[in-house]
């Protein structure tokens, strides 16, 4: 860029936050929100290179364009902060995608999204800057070929749906018109007709699907049917709360409730840690933290008493954000597995996870929190996980529930996933979380790990002639300390071999124990995983984060475990119980 336009770009900044610091309804959000946003933003202008890519350590191979979304989330975080080299960065990257590639077929939803919203920002506060204005009709020709993907299938729903109604609400505001035949702007009207019914009648309907009920109120796990990974939970939530924004007066009340269903859910199922996504795919992403953080503060205006409640959500996700992920050389570890530069962390992340465009969307999430916050007055309540007690979430075929007591914080899945061939979607205990020596939080089971190896589960496996007969629930019950799971074991064509068998997991003053009825002739497995060998002194098995002892007598055998977004290696020990009489009992405690 020219250096009189530079000059003229970082004067406009100044004399802007010197404006709004002297708004008394400015300076709302908490510093260490900025101070994030600003370590998040700041390596990138250094790793661009001369094309507008930048290396992305998670998929190891050169990239073909820019990363638009990092590239817009650079254009919040310049103007905001007076940082002429960030908007550069993030103009560069953005032109980068516009020139390489056509928007159809090639790029997603995610792309469509970022352009339109970047060229909104660039339009209103960087139309005399060169690296922009050069290049703005290129990407208005890029605007003007963007197809629908998603919205025009109205029977289903799904997180991308949500992103495209935003991109939608963000391309009409361009106000640019298409003679290009299929094109979203070609009947503009009734594309942003098919975003509107989504916000406003499809989600609600959607959410309430999912209902259900505690502490007073409707929570609604709003995530990918079938499956429900929390983290297209946390993903929705962030660009359902955009919408609503973006829509104003005309998002519909249904709209406006739903959106705060879904945030008493994100309430209820926060981990004391800020985790937001145990439980399925994009396990424990930095996205997950920043779009819930966002989606929290917009439902909080209009929640009343709740308010104070979904501003703790904010707190406790961006805290995680700030103490467990951190830049490395590439840029923004995506993933706490990654803290540190661990080697060969990937495996524990799904094929589709990009480093660039995940920190983007991390750091544009946040600046939308930033910049809302900054609006509004934000009185901080009780978070969730410091309540004792059990709540239950989601739908009937992907259920689950949270438990606090004491020290210990767990959560129970009622059911195996029908459908995803995954241990992160498996039934059982899926977490427990204990404070450790210096007060935080951390995971003493550790996140399951991100697997392709098909039919698995940590158990309770009956092992059979005809091979391993898999654990599954139809139902479960809480009495505040107890999670009881009423179910079976399935074979592997899906039939039920024994029904009418209750999974207990229960507290314990250093953990869980986990009760296991048992026949005579029964053999069983089950796992556990440890981020290092653990040490068999022939009572129980003892690893950094937790020991294991059961009983009656049991073998065990220790593999390889994989990874996950938290642990970058895993060892797996299957705990092997002989035929016998009387229950299993398992119990698992922190260190």
């Amino acid at each position: 860029m020219r250096r009189g336009a530079r000059c003229w770009i970082a004067v406009f900044i100044a004399v802007a936050t010197a404006a709004a610091a002297t708004s008394p309804a400015q300076a709302a959000a908490p510093p260490e929100w900025t101070a994030l946003a600003r370590d998040i933003a700041e390596p990138w202008p250094g790793l661009i290179d001369a094309r507008g890519r930048f290396p992305d350590y998670v998929q190891a191979k050169d990239p073909e364009y820019g990363p638009p979304m990092l590239g817009y989330a650079l254009l919040q975080s310049g103007l905001r902060d007076g940082r002429p080299d960030q908007i550069d960065t993030g103009l560069r990257a953005l032109n980068s995608t516009v020139r390489d590639t056509s928007p159809r077929g090639k790029l997603g939803v995610f792309h469509f999204f970022a352009i339109a919203s970047a060229y909104n920002l660039a339009r209103a506060h960087l139309a005399a800057d060169p690296l922009f204005a050069e290049h703005r009709a290129e990407w208005e020709r890029w605007l003007k070929r963007v197809d629908l993907k998603w919205l025009p299938d109205t029977g289903h729903y799904a997180n991308k749906y949500m992103v495209e109604a935003v991109a939608v609400l963000e391309l009409r505001r361009t106000g640019l018109r298409s003679r290009v035949n299929g094109s979203a702007l070609a009947d503009g009207p009734h594309s942003e007709h098919l975003a509107r019914r989504l916000v406003n009648q499809r989600a609600p309907r959607a959410a309430a699907a999912a209902a259900t009920e505690f502490s007073g109120g409707s929570a609604f796990v709003l995530s990918d049917p079938a499956n429900n990974s929390l983290a297209y939970h946390a993903l929705t939530f962030g660009f359902f709360a955009r919408a609503i924004e973006l829509l104003g007066p005309t998002a519909s009340p249904a709209a406006r409730q739903a959106l705060q269903g879904v945030a008493r859910a994100s309430w209820g199922l926060q981990a004391p840690d800020g985790d937001l996504a145990y439980i399925g795919r994009s396990q424990g992403l930095s996205w997950t933290l920043s779009l819930s953080a966002y989606g929290s503060e917009v439902a909080a205006v209009d929640a009343g008493g709740w308010g104070p409640r979904f501003r703790t959500v904010s707190d406790a996700a961006l805290h995680r954000l700030s103490t467990r992920y951190g830049n490395g050389p590439h840029g923004l570890w995506i993933s706490p597995s990654r803290e540190g530069g661990a080697a060969g962390a990937d495996v524990g992340l799904d094929r589709y996870a990009n480093g660039p465009n995940y920190a983007g969307m991390t750091l544009l999430a946040l600046n939308w929190a930033i910049e809302h916050a900054d609006r509004h007055d934000r009185k901080v309540g009780e978070p969730a996980f410091a309540k004792p007690g059990a709540r239950r979430l989601s739908s009937p075929r992907t259920e689950f529930t949270v438990v606090r007591t004491g020290d210990n914080w767990f959560a129970v899945r009622t059911t195996r996933s029908a459908t995803a061939r995954d241990l992160r979607y498996d039934i059982g205990l899926v977490a427990l979380k204990r404070p450790g020596p210096a007060g935080e939080w951390d995971d003493v089971v550790r996140p399951r790990p991100h697997s392709s190896r098909g039919r698995d589960s940590a158990g309770p496996v009956l092992l059979t002639p005809q091979g391993p007969a898999l654990p599954d629930g139809e139902r479960s019950h809480s009495d505040g300390e107890t999670v009881t799971v009423r179910g079976g074991y399935r074979a592997r064509d899906g039939r039920w071999l024994r029904r009418g068998v209750s999974f207990r997991y229960g507290a314990v003053p250093c953990g869980v124990q986990i009760v296991l009825p048992r026949r005579p002739q029964d053999r069983l497995r089950y796992s556990v995983w440890f981020t290092d060998t653990p040490v068999n002194d022939g009572a129980q098995l003892v690893g950094p984060n937790a020991t294991v002892a059961a009983t009656p007598a049991w073998s065990v055998r220790l593999s390889d475990g994989g990874a996950s977004a938290v642990d970058s290696r895993l060892v797996r020990a299957d705990l092997h119980f002989p035929k016998g009489r009387g229950p299993v009992r398992i119990t698992i405690c922190g260190r």
